[in-house]
């Protein structure tokens, strides 16, 4: 067998091939991990702007209703009756309430999503928060009747008050925009296993399929027509949804199948019944990163 050997000028040449064919790999590497790096600022900014955009529209509404009437108001105080008056400011308190609301809301979700927001857990009753959002939403709804189930009563949950408060603040709020005017409300409970339900029942229109997927989301208002003088922000369902998984629970719609245009929905909202329950949640939970995304 004849021996081959290599001159040092081949040698040199073999490594500088092999340096500079590294040194392309890298820089192809590099190359990727830019372009991907830039794809996803692009679809960050891309986000951001439509984020500041629909804020700066749902803003936007109420405030120019609240300058109109009151304007309105100042340019022609003396020639208005009473019951003019009193309507206009009706309507810029209506207006002032859902800017409020709106601001509370960006509040809330500006928050969670920079992870600057903690549940502080502990056994709950299911009975006084329903009676508690049952309240607050009379004031909104006057005389919306609102059913409690009688499984209700005794039913407890690992979670924190002030947060499921809140969740089912939001979903009776809800329900009432999107039902008739002296249709009822009803709230529910059923246990299973080491979990509970909690539901809410309304006899509206219920959701069409197409509008489904905009539920959960940041501004996903639906098609559907609301009560006259009730406009919804597009954050009640999104933020019930970042609470219920904060409190390791999840939270989910069904329709009502009964053959009934006017069936309506039911969201449900499934949570630990105790801390033990809590505990086997946080052993399996997803990071916080993807909870929120």
């Amino acid at each position: 067998m004849v021996a081959h050997s290599f001159d040092a000028f081949a040698v040199a040449a073999s490594a500088e091939f092999a340096e500079r064919l590294s040194q392309a790999l890298r820089n192809a590497r590099l190359y990727q991990l830019q372009r991907s790096a830039n794809a996803k600022l692009e679809s960050a900014m891309r986000l951001q702007d439509e984020f500041v955009a629909t804020v700066s529209h749902e803003l936007r509404t109420p405030l120019t209703s609240i300058l109109g009437f009151s304007e309105t108001l100042l340019s022609h105080w003396e020639r208005m009756g009473d019951g003019q008056r009193r309507a206009n400011v009706e309507k810029v308190h209506r207006s002032g309430t859902r800017l409020d609301r709106l601001v509370r809301d960006l509040l809330y979700v500006s928050r969670v999503e920079s992870g600057n927001f903690n549940t502080r857990p502990s056994q709950q009753r299911i009975l006084p928060l329903a009676r508690r959002a049952i309240e607050e939403l009379a004031i909104k709804f006057p005389g919306q009747i609102v059913d409690i189930d009688a499984g209700v009563q005794g039913a407890s949950v690992w979670a924190d008050g002030e947060r499921l408060n809140q969740v089912l603040g939001n979903l009776l709020d809800n329900a009432a925009k999107y039902s008739p005017e002296g249709s009822t409300i009803a709230i529910s409970w059923e246990n299973e296993g080491q979990w509970g339900i909690l539901s809410v029942h309304d006899t509206g229109p219920g959701i069409s399929t197409e509008n489904i997927s905009k539920l959960f989301r940041r501004f996903g208002k639906l098609d559907s027509t609301t009560r006259s003088g009730h406009v919804g922000t597009g954050l009640g369902l999104y933020i019930c949804r970042q609470l219920v998984e904060r409190m390791g629970g999840r939270i989910w719609y069904e329709p009502n199948l009964q053959g009934d245009a006017n069936a309506g929905s039911t969201f449900r909202v499934r949570l630990p019944m105790d801390a033990i329950a809590q505990s086997m949640v946080d052993a399996t939970a997803p990071d916080q990163a993807d909870v929120l995304n």
